[in-house]
């Protein structure tokens, strides 16, 4: 029977594996973009999405609607790697039903407050912060921030999947 740390570990490895891949075509939309800016992908990818809200920059319109489009895949990528990962996955169990109800509330609220304004709101990031402008400066930058923004998202949704089913998991076995 493997340890607990031993099942973190693979966990957190298996998280690696599965967001790397996942997140590599930003790389392949960054290079198709560099190599024709004008790439009928790219456009397509673009107007399959336009009915969406989404966050993107006023100086490259077409490369950030293409890279969000992509960005709203992060939950469902995180739902198949949850469905794939959950047996190696547990919550402490020492605290009282109150505290495991009260922390999932919370973390419900957290998780709607970060994900809403970057999956369901219309966002210019050239208006935005002083963070956000700077990552619209250039389609490097932009890169970076979706591929990020990609990756938060990602864990923030695993996290969600994996204290609602531990908290009900818990809750079961008392």
């Amino acid at each position: 029977m493997k340890s607990q740390i031993d099942k973190e570990n693979l966990l957190g490895k298996r998280m690696i594996l599965t967001l790397l891949p996942a997140i590599s075509p930003f790389i392949i939309i960054l290079l198709i973009y560099f190599n024709n800016p004008e790439s009928d992908l790219i456009s397509a990818m673009a107007s399959w999405g336009s009915e969406l809200p989404a966050v993107t920059s006023a100086k490259n319109p077409l490369l950030s609607k293409a890279m969000d489009l992509y960005t709203k895949t992060a939950p469902f990528v995180a739902a198949l790697f949850f469905m794939t990962s959950f047996k190696l996955m547990s919550i402490k169990k020492d605290h009282s039903n109150t505290k495991l109800i009260g922390t999932l509330l919370l973390y419900y609220v957290f998780y709607f407050c970060i994900t809403y304004p970057f999956l369901f709101c219309n966002q210019e990031l050239t208006t935005s912060g002083r963070l956000l402008r700077l990552m619209s400066e250039n389609d490097i930058f932009l890169t970076f921030f979706y591929s990020s923004l990609y990756a938060g998202l990602f864990v923030l949704t695993v996290m969600v999947f994996w204290f609602t089913i531990g908290v009900c998991n818990a809750l079961k076995e008392r």
